[in-house]
């Protein structure tokens, strides 16, 4: 099975990221997601034999809904911290 996500853009409203942590943000996203997505509940979860209508689909959306972040809190957990409400929006979609 071959999982592709692609994040084409990211709106984060209300923080003030410093140059250079935008793509710290990002990197953490895709790395916590890409782990979430790799283990073994959201492989079963993601298998077309249970859900049929996975195959092949494409969203144009994931709402990942609200979520905590204190104030100046480092660029790679505020990544992480997005990528479990991105996830958490992927598992209401099913």
């Amino acid at each position: 099975m071959t999982i592709r996500i692609h994040i084409d853009r990211l709106v984060l409203n209300g923080f003030t990221l410093q140059p250079g942590e935008s793509s710290q943000v990002r990197a953490a996203l895709e790395l916590e997601l890409t782990r979430l997505v790799g283990a073994e509940n959201a492989q079963s979860f993601l298998s077309t034999k249970h859900n049929p209508s996975l195959q092949d689909a494409a969203v144009a959306s994931v709402d990942g809904g609200p979520f905590n972040s204190r104030q100046g809190e480092s660029p790679r957990h505020l990544g992480t911290h997005i990528a479990r409400s991105v996830y958490g929006g992927m598992e209401r979609m099913r």
